[in-house]
């Protein structure tokens, strides 16, 4: 089921939409679900009654422009770990055939 979401003067879009996916929308979404187990879904009554703080409109422009630069600053730095991550895979893959293969000598000790 698919419920859309239209806002309108007094609702800045990109602030409803960071409304929608806030953890304690979805929280309380989930706790209302009716329905069978495999089946379980949110009601028109949750979505048409789940309570919105509406600041000013500017206010909320502010709001989602500050979430926006920070989703931003996050999806870099898990950019740049899922990176090093890669590297560091391809290290440890190139340490083992080296180690195998006798490149290195891995039998000393080292301090």
């Amino acid at each position: 089921e698919l419920f859309v979401l239209r806002p309108n003067e007094r609702v800045d879009l990109r602030y409803l939409f960071y409304v929608s996916i806030s953890k304690a929308f979805r929280q309380t979404g989930s706790n209302m679900m009716q329905g069978a187990a495999g089946q379980k879904r949110i009601t028109a009554d949750f979505v048409n009654n789940y309570p919105v703080a509406l600041p000013r409109p500017e206010e909320q422009r502010s709001i989602a422009s500050s979430l926006e630069k920070a989703t931003e600053k996050m999806d870099s730095f898990i950019s740049k770990i899922e990176k090093s991550i890669e590297l560091l895979k391809e290290y440890r893959s190139a340490l083992i055939t080296a180690a195998v293969t006798g490149k290195i000598d891995v039998r000393e000790e080292v301090p």
